[in-house]
């Protein structure tokens, strides 16, 4: 369980499932996007309108509705309306209208010619689709009578408006009709794709995003207001269109809390986080029970939109909360956004069950193509003010590592050293030879480190630590102890960043003490942490005064450590006493991350 629940807090495990899953939609989406799908190329006559005089009977009577309308009454599910077809002026006269997880049969004066599906479908699912009904030449006059039922109760006695005229005009005036819909849909998944590869691409910049996550979200998004903008599609089949725009319902809960789950911290990351494992495990709830015919994804629908509501509220009440204390990182622009689109949420929920079901999704595609277009220009703005910053970070970063470096290589500790290693030859030629190798050890980890931004391990910083210690011993006889207490030493660092400290304690804290001193140098584990200390009981020195007149070493030390390895670096001190430096490593960076 331990490590199930390790493996979940992984970021390298979000990583992979983010980069496999974009991955696939963006296939599914390409593809997509390439089906020969054209509008308007081929521009017939313009002979199209929706058919009057229709009726269905109620005890008897004949009651002409205004279509589009909502039966009320459906006898077991089925509703018939009725007409006499006029007079045809012209060849491939044809009747359309859209269906709504709903089966159509056609007659005409008693004679079915057409039905929907003309087979079985898989898990018995009945898509949304456009009904093309091509009439015969001889038609005129004739009785039509279109009866529609639905297993779902929501969409029983739902009927769209019929449209009457040539086939040709008919398929291609109601895709031109819908596709600005279907345009917008695409736009927002388009917008996705671009910030996905973005923030892929640089991700070096920042490791993991959740800009990636959004990205994923948005093309999810897409797809499902692709799914349900009414388009007519020339080689999309009703059972594929009908998978993905639902699949993609499903799990847009769970992006968008995993989006809310990166862009939160503290007590309201863990409840978000929470949130999110909940939303995975409901999803696949609802494929299993899809998957065992128990209940399909249309009848969970309600449940997904109803959580996705609740979702959005939680993130209003978050961002609110968190404007409100005025804390860095939330944007007034999104709050509102966020807002617009629970409104036109709920205005859309209530649409889907009154006598307007037929606008759905105008509000929401509006609220969230102002939503997409707002983040895709925060985040690109924000992208590229981070590589910007980065590029100045990296010349700081570069600069005070030979600052540190010429910093460690006095002229007088090298002068003193080889005074060392010429005395040591005469008296004790071991010594001095142990000697050389511990100065070329020294001198070779210092070189090494000169535009070195990548982190090492505790362990071979701590080498080169003990080299320089050993040469001190040397000089300084008795008057210098050192004492190591390493727990942990199987994590990373950035080079210099002990070996710099323990300098400054032997030259800074024991040197000038009467009678010499001790440093220690510890390092373990708290928590989620790695934590060196190293501390001397030196001369020490006033706090205050230190950090009025600051020390360039120990701002490039702390400067290295923040934006190498998002390490903090504490400082006590106290005249007479000495001094401790803490160093803390979180191990969600590559500050912290263990060796394998």
């Amino acid at each position: 369980m331990k490590f199930i629940k390790k493996l979940a807090g992984s970021n390298r495990l979000k990583a992979i499932i983010t980069e496999f899953t974009a991955g696939i939609l963006v296939v599914m989406y390409v593809t997509f996007l390439l089906m020969p799908n054209t509008v308007g190329i081929v521009r017939p006559d313009k002979r199209i309108g929706k058919m009057d005089g229709w009726y269905y009977e109620e005890n008897g009577e004949k009651i002409k509705p205004e279509l589009p309308t909502v039966i009320d009454k459906v006898n077991h599910g089925t509703f018939v309306v009725e007409n006499t077809l006029p007079e045809i002026a012209y060849r491939n006269a044809a009747v359309a209208f859209y269906s709504q997880q709903q089966k159509v049969k056609v007659f005409l004066d008693e004679e079915m010619i057409y039905e929907y599906p003309e087979r079985k479908l898989a898990g018995d699912m009945i898509p949304s689709t456009w009904n093309f009904i091509r009439l015969p030449q001889d038609s005129s006059g004739k009785h039509i009578r279109i009866e529609i039922s639905s297993p779902y109760k929501r969409f029983q006695g739902k009927m769209d408006s019929i449209y009457y005229g040539s086939y040709n005009s008919l398929y291609y005036g109601i895709r031109e009709w819908k596709f600005p819909a279907f345009f917008t849909s695409l736009f927002i998944g388009s917008m996705g794709i671009i910030m996905l590869l973005i923030s892929i691409f640089l991700r070096k910049f920042r490791g993991y995003r959740r800009e990636e996550t959004l990205g994923i979200l948005f093309i999810l998004v897409s797809l499902w207001l692709s799914g349900v903008s009414q388009m007519v599609y020339k080689s999309v089949g009703a059972e594929p269109r009908h998978f993905i725009t639902m699949l993609s319902a499903l799990f847009c809960n769970v992006f968008f809390l995993s989006y809310l789950e990166q862009r939160v911290e503290g007590e309201s990351q863990k409840i978000t986080r929470t949130a999110f494992y909940l939303s995975i495990v409901s999803a696949f709830g609802c494929l299993i029970l899809q998957i065992t015919g128990i209940k399909d994804l249309v009848e969970t629908s309600n449940y997904m939109l109803m959580t996705l509501i609740l979702s959005f509220i939680y993130a209003c009440w978050i961002y609110g909360k968190k404007i409100l204390a005025k804390e860095e990182g939330y944007n007034k622009g999104e709050f509102i956004c966020m807002i617009l689109i629970l409104l036109a949420g709920m205005v859309e929920w209530g649409h889907f069950y009154s006598k307007k079901w037929h606008t759905f999704g105008v509000c929401i595609r509006g609220t969230v193509l102002i939503y997409t277009v707002y983040l895709f220009g925060y985040y690109i703005l924000e992208i590229y003010g981070t590589a910007q910053l980065n590029r100045k970070l990296s010349k700081q970063l570069q600069d005070s590592e030979i600052q540190l470096m010429m910093s460690q290589i006095q002229p007088h500790f090298i002068y003193n050293t080889l005074g060392s290693i010429r005395a040591l030859i005469k008296i004790s030629p071991d010594e001095a030879y142990k000697m050389v190798y511990d100065f070329s050890n020294y001198l070779r980890g210092n070189i090494d480190a000169i535009g070195n931004q990548q982190n090492i391990l505790l362990s071979e910083e701590l080498r080169h630590v003990k080299s320089y210690v050993n040469i001190e011993k040397v000089r300084f006889q008795n008057q210098l102890e050192v004492q190591f207490d390493i727990q942990e030493e199987n994590f990373y660092i950035p080079p210099l960043s002990v070996q710099a400290l323990v300098e400054n304690a032997i030259k800074h804290g024991i040197r000038k003490k009467s009678g010499g001193g001790c440093v220690w140098i510890r390092s373990y584990k708290r928590g989620e942490n790695y934590i060196v200390e190293v501390e001397d009981n030196g001369v020490g020195f006033d706090l205050k005064e230190k950090r009025k007149k600051g020390s360039v070493g120990l701002r490039n030390i702390q400067f290295r450590l923040e934006k190498i390895s998002r390490a903090k670096c504490e400082l006590w001190s106290e005249n007479g006493k000495g001094t401790k430096v803490t160093l803390t490593f979180p191990k969600i960076f590559r500050g912290g991350v263990r060796a394998n």
